[in-house]
């Protein structure tokens, strides 16, 4: 066999490979039937995969710009009497966040029924997003809760001294290069980033108790950054049921008061979309092809479980 016959041969099997496994990707919401147009009680699916970030350049998490306009879309159909969030996110940063979160009261608003169900994980900003639900399910093995904020920041400065590397920084405040990686906080500095932490903690806390009813000395306890198990969060309050996306159907129906007894369910990604999130952090590791898109890391504060 001659070496371009073997080329050939090996990129016909790489195509039909890339093929079935995106066929795959594709077919794997088979349980989500197509709405008919006249359709008059249906029920939306809404996936929040991955991190939550907005896009600074980089590929993968969850496009929280996509998922807004998704939301916003839903508020106009008539047909649609509820919409299911499957959620699968540990969290990401604050404000992206707050984005969807807002869009889901808004969605309320309009007089749509709005469902959380949580896969494996629902944790930090994925609670967050979730608390603004009308209700939450959750698996007796999923992991929630995780209510708090973190902010990170690495110190390079011993690394620098061992190689020989020195960096000045020359600014216009003694604030403007607060967190650098090649010296140490100041007292003050700390101290600043501590109260920023502090509010959007406070925020995330409002937002939980707002939406979960909670009495604040009821959920403070609660609320110092531990994770939670399905059966924990479910005593605790932090959801309402334990059961899988069936059971989340089943509480939409009941939430909206859904007459069918099998109302069509609209599958909000188009199949060319799930196509492409098939290269990106938003599917999840084990359907995806073994590729990493290294998105840029910026300075962040985050609801966000690690």
């Amino acid at each position: 066999m001659t070496r371009r016959r073997l080329g050939l041969l090996v990129l016909l099997l790489y195509l039909f490979t890339l093929g079935v496994a995106a066929w795959f990707v594709v077919g794997r919401s088979g349980t989500v039937r197509a709405a008919a147009p006249s359709a008059k009680e249906a029920i939306a699916v809404v996936e929040l995969q991955g991190p939550i970030t907005f896009s600074m350049g980089g590929i993968g998490g969850m496009d929280v710009n996509r998922t807004v306009r998704r939301l916003r879309a839903l508020r106009e159909r008539r047909d649609v009497k509820a919409v299911l969030l499957r959620i699968n996110s540990p969290g990401g940063s604050v404000a992206a966040v707050q984005e969807i979160h807002q869009e889901i009261l808004s969605l309320r608003e309009s007089g749509k029924s709005v469902i959380a169900s949580v896969e494996d994980v629902a944790a930090s900003g994925g609670y967050y997003i979730a608390a603004a639900s009308d209700k939450i399910v959750a698996n007796p093995g999923s992991l929630t809760g995780s209510i708090g904020v973190i902010f990170q920041l690495g110190n390079m400065q011993g690394l620098m001294k061992k190689i020989g590397v020195r960096v000045e920084s020359v600014v216009s405040g003694d604030k403007k290069d607060a967190g650098s990686p090649f010296r140490p906080l100041t007292r003050e500095e700390r101290r600043l980033f501590q109260d920023i932490v502090n509010e959007a903690y406070e925020q995330f806390f409002r937002a939980v108790a707002e939406g979960r009813k909670i009495p604040e000395e009821r959920l403070r306890p609660l609320a110092d950054g531990r994770i939670f198990i399905g059966t924990q969060a479910k005593e605790a309050g932090l959801v309402d049921e334990l059961g899988n996306f069936e059971t989340a159907l089943r509480v939409a129906k009941e939430t909206a008061g859904i007459t069918a007894e099998r109302p069509a369910l609209i599958d909000v990604a188009p199949s060319w979309e799930r196509f492409f999130d098939f290269f990106t952090e938003a599917v999840a590791p084990a359907k995806r092809l073994p590729l990493n898109w290294p998105t840029p890391q910026k300075m962040r504060f985050e609801y966000v479980w690690e």
